[in-house]
């Protein structure tokens, strides 16, 4: 499955992201300090931060998915305060030496394949700076459509 991100102001603005980048992302964030305000759903009163509202299609508990192919809308504030976060890691970010004979012999270490690239980063920085987006599942399911057949 992949994420897309969709400007809320310009919707022919967008990123799209495989859904491990999308998580690792989110979760680099958290390392640096992002506190995250909770994606939107529209039709929904905002109550609750739920680190599982930026996984589109992810049912939370008492609601149900949102109509527009379970969209979720990431609030301007929040999407620059994860840019922010995501600009600190990138400073600090440490790219993985591995010598080569790491790939005939490849630990299975998941943290190694769940790590964001640099590219996806610097990506997602300039793409939040631009303001308030949703957060869509790839393809965008059209309503009533079952998200199983997807997957």
């Amino acid at each position: 499955m992949a994420i897309r991100l969709c400007n809320e102001k310009d919707p022919r603005q967008m990123l799209h992201l495989a859904l491990s980048a999308w998580w690792g992302i989110l979760e680099l964030a958290l390392d640096y300090d992002w506190q995250p305000l909770g994606a939107a759903i529209p039709g929904r009163i905002h109550a609750e931060v739920y680190i599982e509202s930026y996984y589109p299609g992810i049912a939370l508990e008492g609601w149900e998915y949102a109509h527009n192919g379970h969209s979720r809308l990431v609030l301007l504030e929040d999407a620059l305060n994860l840019a922010d976060a995501l600009e600190q890691a990138f400073r600090q970010y440490e790219p993985v030496r591995l010598p080569a004979s790491f790939f005939l012999f490849e630990p299975e270490d998941p943290a190694l394949h769940w790590r964001p690239g640099i590219g996806a980063l610097l990506a997602v920085v300039d793409f939040c700076r631009s303001g308030a987006f949703w957060v869509q599942r790839y393809p965008v399911l059209s309503p009533g459509s079952d998200p199983a057949e997807t997957d």
